[in-house]
């Protein structure tokens, strides 16, 4: 009994019968509601989505990477850090500290200048 409801967006069923909708998996997204295949699309480089994603916007900068919701993400420059995920901005290693890779994920990538070398708190 009942009646037969369409798959919400982020889900899929390619079956008939009572088989139940398929989540898009994680770092996939599908804006398409009633989709009867696998159109469920892969996030962009460097970020991720939860598990039955729905809209492009669920896919969030990973950790060393920033940019908009849904849009490209880049990695931190040299200098710089970022350790949680989403669209914030990377943030500048302390004064007389400086990551020397770009992509830090911590703060502890950045590490005390040589000696010879200094760093001022706001330049990457």
């Amino acid at each position: 009994g009942g009646s037969c409801i369409q798959c919400v967006a982020g889900k899929f069923k390619s079956t008939t019968g009572d088989a139940v909708c398929i989540n898009c998996v994680a770092g996939q997204y599908s804006a398409t509601i009633g989709a009867t295949s696998d159109v469920c699309q892969g996030c962009l480089s460097n970020s991720n989505s939860p598990e039955a994603s729905n809209k492009q916007t669920d896919c969030i900068c990973n950790a060393g990477f920033s940019g908009p919701n849904g849009g490209t993400c880049t990695a931190c420059v040299a200098g710089r850090y970022k350790d949680r995920v989403g669209s914030s901005e990377c943030s500048v290693c302390d004064k007389g500290k400086h990551a020397a890779s770009s992509g830090s994920t911590l703060i502890s990538d950045c590490l005390l200048c040589s000696p010879g070398t200094y760093a001022w708190s706001d330049s990457p």
